[in-house]
């Protein structure tokens, strides 16, 4: 039964008709699937955040990972060794067998910090990943592979001093096993034929370069940055056809510190020592 409220504002009851029960029911199962589908979406949207890691000269901090596709892990925990951050690749691939599915596709999105330890700067910064790749069967340019790998590294810090956000962006060249480089990352069907190998993909980001032609000339490097960066993979087939393209190693990814000649180091611990001077006698 279901409540009402009269007129004179009294409580009564009035009986729950078989059309309001079966209205009750669908409501029911609405929400039960509109549950369901957000339990999903919420799952792949979820993040993992790893943590910070030490490195030789150099700290990871907040290593995060997300996905709009599919559930995470797709980078796995990262390890660190030397100054290079490397991820072993969990489940990050878009498969298309025979146009099923039609399409697929795979987002992971990373997210890190990178600061430098004192008297030390970050020059540089290399990515590097890879995987397989197989593109095959009977049909067209409309079966065929993708991956790409955008985003930037925002710079926060320059020798230690705060500084107003600064951007560089990433874009890594990708290529095929022997078969030459795909500057748009795809590979087709027709006219590039069949391909079952290995696929690399890569940039060398010159931090300190960038610094010296956007208002920083005499900057020895960056002490403190983020990262971000959104990996894509798409495979699409026909009938008769296969696609599909994995990540198995994003391995290689690596920063390269500068560490300050002597006579230079000296000059930059008087830089600090002026500038902690200059704000405790501003207080």
């Amino acid at each position: 039964m279901m409540n009402h409220i009269s007129e004179a504002g009294q409580l009564f009851f009035a009986p729950v008709t078989s059309s309001r029960r079966a209205g009750v029911r669908m409501s029911v199962v609405a929400s039960a699937l509109a549950i369901c589908l957000f339990s999903v979406v919420a799952s792949q949207a979820a993040s993992i955040n790893y943590g910070d890691f030490p490195g030789a000269t150099v700290m990871y901090t907040q290593v995060t990972e997300s996905s709009s596709t599919d559930p995470t892990p797709l980078f796995g925990s990262p390890t660190v060794s030397g100054d290079s951050i490397d991820f072993t690749p969990v489940n990050f691939a878009a498969t298309s067998q025979l146009h099923v599915p039609a399409v697929d596709q795979t987002d992971g999105h990373l997210i890190f910090g990178v600061m430098a330890n004192p008297l030390a700067t970050i020059k540089n910064i290399n990515f590097e990943e890879g995987g397989g790749l197989t593109v095959g069967g009977f049909g067209t340019n409309m079966t065929f592979v993708d991956v790409s790998a955008v985003g930037n590294i925002d710079i926060f810090e320059v020798d230690g001093v705060g500084i107003s956000k600064l951007t560089i962006p990433i874009d890594l060249k990708f290529s095929f096993g022997n078969n030459g480089t795909s500057d748009n990352g795809e590979w087709h069907l027709v006219p590039q034929g069949f391909v079952n190998g290995a696929w690399t993909g890569g940039q060398l980001v010159d931090i300190t370069g960038y610094l010296h032609t956007h208002g920083y000339p005499n900057a020895l490097g960056a002490t403190k940055i983020q990262v971000a960066i959104d990996n894509k993979m798409y495979a699409q087939s026909e009938i008769d056809a296969t696609a599909s393209i994995d990540k198995k190693d994003f391995g290689g990814l690596s920063v390269t510190v500068n560490i300050p000649e002597p006579a230079t180091m000296s000059l930059l611990v008087l830089g600090f020592v002026g500038l902690f001077a200059a704000r405790r006698s501003s207080r």
